[in-house]
Formats: C-alpha cells, structure tokens, sequence
C-alpha cells in the first residue's frame, strides 16, 4: 500500500472526482464515520476520555473533524503504512504526536482502546493477511470496546464501477459483509452488528436510515467487540 505516498498530497481530489456522481465528497464522505463513533461511544458511558485507533488514517482527513468534534473528550492516534500520508496527516489535523506506523506506533506498548476505526482499509490488505490483523486488532481493544469497520460493498454495481475509476483502488480487492463477518467469527469477535448504507445521494441521505437492512446499498459498516 505503499503506493498511497504518491496520492497523499493529492487524496481529496482524487475522491472527489471518483464520487462526484453521488453528490458527496472527500469530507462530507466522513460525516457519518463520525456520526458511528459519537453513538457507539454515548452508549459507553466510561468514566475517561474516548481512547481512539484510527487504523489507516491515511493523510488525516478524519483527524481534523474528530479533533473538532471531540476536543479535549478524546485522545486519538492514527497509523498508516503510508509515510507521506502520515506527514499530511500531522499537518492537516495539527497533532504532531499522535500519528505512526504498527512497527513504530505513537502509543503505549499495553494501551488499550474504546474505538478502533478501520475506514475503507481491508480492501486494501490481501485477503490472505486480513485474519491476522483482525486478530491483533481485538488484542488492542478493550475488553468493552468497538471495532468500527466501513467498506465498500462489491454488491452494488454503482460502488464496483466507481472503485474501478478511483486511482488510489486499483489494487482493491473487495469483501462482503457475510465474508467479513465470518473472518471477524474466526478471530474471536462475539457481537457483531451490520448495517448497510449509502443507498443515496448526499441530497437524500437521510433516507439510508431507512434502508440499513438492505444488502444492496454502496457501503457498509460493521460494529464488533471481542
């Protein structure tokens, strides 16, 4: 994924022209990303600051809304395999701390977390390595915490043909919600929800609340604790 240095500078862009069609996007793609983490951690109701992994930050995009959104409520660190989306990514959000690699990450060797984001990354990670970071994914969280995933859905025509057109997906090998389910079954995860989404354009889009059982719609999020 190392191919990601040559699109940070340009990662927003790139989006925009592969979505345009839909009325969305490089940040309002985002917003219900952050609307998920905000509900999963008002259910909480943990006495301490939200602990937050954004695993495949890319160039910080998410960064810089969830630090408006959270302010001081949270303490967030993102990794990515890409180093020049990391230096994006310290930019763009303005922490300098919280950003690095899962060979050199920017926490503590026990740290544990509420919310662990995996937005638009296992498409990424060939099939064959995906059960180990799913794995070690769960060692990070805490016993009462949330793995937050949000893919593409290879059911739906329009998401395929937009994933063909992006330059940054061509390597995209996409997976399905059942498929993705069951790999979360076999790395130990016990409750896992799905919820299907993206079924119309930014115009409309308060109507995907309505469609969340439909296995058609562009993406999907799936929620799962150990």
């Amino acid at each position: 994924m190392v191919h990601f240095d040559r699109h940070a500078p340009v990662y927003n862009e790139t989006l925009d022209s592969a979505i345009s069609s839909s009325g969305y996007t490089a940040d309002t793609v985002l917003l219900p990303k952050l609307s998920a983490c905000r509900e999963i951690w008002m259910r909480r109701h943990a006495p301490h600051p939200l602990r937050f992994l954004d695993y495949g930050c890319g160039p910080g995009r998410f960064a810089a809304l969830f630090k408006n959104e959270f302010e001081s409520e949270a303490h967030y660190f993102g990794i990515d395999v890409s180093e020049k989306s990391l230096r994006e990514a310290r930019v763009r959000s303005g922490m300098t701390g919280g950003f690095g690699t899962r060979e050199a990450p920017p926490y503590l060797p026990d740290q544990k977390f509420d919310i662990i984001m995996a937005a638009g990354v296992f498409h990424h990670i060939p099939p064959s390595a995906r059960p180990k970071e799913f794995s070690w994914l769960r060692d990070l969280l805490d016993p009462d915490g949330s793995l937050l995933i949000w893919e593409h859905n290879p059911w739906n025509p329009v998401t395929r043909k937009i994933v063909r057109l992006c330059d940054f997906d061509y390597d995209a090998q996409l997976i399905s919600a059942p498929a993705l389910k069951k790999l979360l079954r076999t790395a130990g995860y016990g409750s896992i929800t799905v919820d299907f989404r993206t079924f119309f354009p930014y115009r409309l889009r308060k109507l995907d609340a309505l469609m969340t059982w439909c296995p058609f719609g562009g993406q999907y999020s799936i929620e799962a604790r150990p």
